[in-house]
């Protein structure tokens, strides 16, 4: 299973990615049967950078800038402006990358949107029934309307930010501050 991930190159390579080290982490810490593998120095070294690559992906998902160079907001203004919330640029504003890949690209982001919204009502299902198990069902419904419409705005951009780095593969080399430095 730790050799899945190198020999494929796909669209959702993030996806891959992140499904690649959590089952990788796993087998080394509690089967470890690849110790001999990663015994070899070259192919440790490579393992640690496919890890500290996902983190970075996840931390640029979540900050919301480009996909690309990792440097360029994908929105205009912050999350939580109402008026703006949805906003945003047509291209980075570092490495020229178009946000809008093909005209309505972001329909697809509509499904990882829905995922986030199932996960959130089931977490509210499951703190309300533990904390309070004899609530009543207006209470369910109150707290997850609630929370849906407060968190609106942030899962809104984060699914379109989710969208549009299963599509777009970074690279380094358009980051002006990474060049100067080297």
């Amino acid at each position: 299973m730790l050799f899945f991930h190198a020999g494929i190159k796909t669209r959702c390579g993030v996806y891959i990615q992140l499904v690649y080290i959590t089952v990788s982490v796993v087998q080394i810490t509690y089967f470890d049967p690849f110790q001999q593998y990663l015994s070899n120095r070259k192919q440790a070294i490579l393992f640690i950078t496919q890890k500290h690559k996902t983190m970075n992906t996840a931390k640029n998902i979540l900050s919301q800038n480009c996909p690309r160079c990792r440097k360029g907001k994908l929105f205009v203004a912050k999350t939580y402006d109402l008026k703006n919330f949805n906003k945003m640029h047509d291209q980075c504003s570092v490495c020229a990358q178009r946000f809008e890949l093909e005209p309505s690209f972001y329909f697809g982001a509509m499904y990882i949107s829905y995922a986030q919204q199932v996960a959130l009502f089931a977490i509210i299902t499951v703190v309300i029934s533990t904390l309070f198990p004899e609530a009543d069902i207006i209470w369910y419904i109150i707290s997850i309307a609630g929370f849906s419409l407060i968190l609106f705005p942030f899962t809104f951009r984060l699914s379109r930010s989710i969208w549009i780095h299963l599509f777009v593969k970074y690279n380094a080399a358009l980051r002006p501050d990474l060049q100067q430095s080297s």
